[in-house]
């Protein structure tokens, strides 16, 4: 840094801007691009890429928010040219309650340049790799609890993505008209596919 940045005593935020932030061979750091959805398809998402671009820049990390369409993320990720245009990203996800997406997201076999999968970041693990494609085919459960342990360890470690929130799940229905076979689940009735066959209509 040409000036660190200083941190309040109780750590709430930033006193003095970082500027002047050098990468290891003594250049300048490069602006950062965080693509993330626009506030017309997330609000919560573009005012988290929002404070995220000021928090960098606080820290003196030069950064900038572009708030753009979700199917223009999707097509940069999707793009062979990904490694060299996209710096950092934001998108929400809904995960199926089995973890394979422990394996689809992380595993390097799933990288772009591999398969054009999921694993955007690039992460590479050989004993994470190892042990979320034992995973896949786990037919004992307390073993593949054990497995998503040691997986989730290792992304807790080296944070190939940060996790930023969820968002809070409201059901409505008329209890005096649908009657559904159970009404808790984890991602809310949105997420289970096939219940409707099994709802009750009065």
């Amino acid at each position: 840094y040409e000036t660190e940045p200083k941190i309040s005593e109780d750590g709430n935020f930033v006193e003095t801007q970082g500027k002047g932030l050098k990468m290891p061979d003594g250049t300048p750091v490069p602006e950062l691009e965080l693509l993330a959805p626009s506030a017309g398809y997330d609000p919560m998402r573009s005012t988290f890429a929002i404070w995220i671009e000021r928090w960098l820049n606080d820290i003196g990390i030069p950064a900038r928010a572009s708030l753009t369409g979700f199917n223009v993320i999707v097509d940069v990720l999707f793009s062979d040219t990904v490694g060299e245009d996209l710096d950092m990203w934001m998108l929400g996800w809904s995960f199926t309650l089995f973890p394979d997406y422990l394996e689809a997201f992380f595993n390097s076999r799933n990288a772009p340049e591999n398969l054009g999968g999921f694993n955007w970041g690039g992460y590479s693990n050989p004993e994470f790799d190892r042990l979320s494609f034992g995973l896949l085919s786990e037919t004992d459960l307390d073993a593949a609890r054990d497995s998503v342990n040691q997986l989730q360890a290792f992304l807790a470690e080296d944070l190939p993505y940060v996790t930023l929130f969820t968002t809070p799940i409201l059901d409505t229905y008329r209890p005096s008209r649908i009657e559904f076979p159970y009404t808790e689940s984890l991602g809310g009735l949105k997420d289970l596919n096939g219940l409707q066959q099994e709802v009750l209509i009065k």
